[in-house]
């Protein structure tokens, strides 16, 4: 069987998307061969804190965040169509908030991460609801605010 363009039509393959609500779908699992390395990057992912030294350790949680910050920007950006330029401000709420709860509560990362997540999201609502009727320029203006009043607040922190 061929399409219009004389090309061989194969609707069971995994590759070829026939729709657009399949080629909409965002799997991380949609072909065999994502599958098979989605397994192998989560055992690496896994294992790689107790095989590689310590400074491979810091470089890789610098990357993970860094991605954590793209991802979150790519979802305000792509998704909604926003412009965002307070994310470092947001992110930097949660850095601070891991920091002063570790150094000065002692408290274990598995409490310290949500509050940190849970911060930086309260935050994000403070300035998002001011901001639902604001378009373009003067949302990206808002946002911006809020990430120099993040950034005034951590930096009189004592």
């Amino acid at each position: 069987m061929f399409n219009k363009q004389g090309y061989k039509k194969y609707p069971d393959s995994p590759y070829m998307k026939t729709s657009y609500a399949k080629d909409m779908v965002i799997s991380a699992f949609d072909t065999p061969f994502r599958k098979k390395w989605m397994i192998v990057g989560l055992a690496l992912w896994g294992v790689a804190p107790f095989l590689l030294p310590p400074y491979f350790v810091h470089i890789g949680n610098l990357i993970a965040i860094a991605c954590m910050g793209a991802m979150a920007l790519n979802l305000v950006t792509g998704t909604a169509g926003l412009l965002s330029l307070g994310q470092g401000g947001f992110m930097a709420a949660g850095a601070f908030t891991v920091g002063i709860l570790d150094a000065r509560f002692g408290m274990p990362i598995w409490i310290t991460i949500p509050v940190a997540a849970l911060v930086g999201g309260v935050l994000g609502l403070v300035a998002g609801l001011p901001s639902l009727r604001l378009k373009g320029i003067y949302l990206a203006i808002s946002t911006m605010a809020m990430h120099y009043i993040i950034i005034y607040l951590a930096s009189e922190y004592q």
